[in-house]
């Protein structure tokens, strides 16, 4: 039920999960008004706020999921532009896969392109 016909609304149901995740949790969600932000969500938890990165997962490599990290743009008459997360973007990174779901600290992940969710991560399931 995650693969979606594009990324917009692929992203909309990791999104989705992500909140009810949250929610379910006693925690208070916040919406940014525009997507022109690093970060999708704003989690209170008991009057912490932490900034949430939210991607999907779909693709298998030997039985692990890849998790493609940083974010491209081609902006009219300009190059390519490849943003990698970091720590002044968000504090967690929210991965929804098929099965399971992951919680992981920016910092353990920062600077990356991608991961593979193999048992590396376990600690981060949820």
């Amino acid at each position: 039920m995650l693969k979606q016909i594009n990324s917009k609304r692929q992203g909309n149901v990791g999104i989705a999960r992500a909140i009810l995740w949250y929610t379910e949790r006693g925690h208070i969600i916040s919406l940014p008004l525009t997507d022109s932000q690093s970060y999708d969500l704003i989690v209170d938890e008991n009057g912490i706020l932490k900034r949430v990165q939210v991607k999907t997962a779909t693709s298998k490599r030997y039985d692990s999921y890849i998790v493609h990290l940083r974010s491209m743009s081609n902006v009219k008459g300009a190059k390519l532009r490849i943003k990698f997360l970091s720590e002044d973007d968000a504090d967690l990174v929210f991965i929804a896969t098929e099965e399971d779901n992951y919680i992981i600290p920016i910092k353990i992940i920062a600077g990356m392109s991608m991961i593979t969710l193999s048992h590396k991560y376990d600690e981060y399931r949820i």
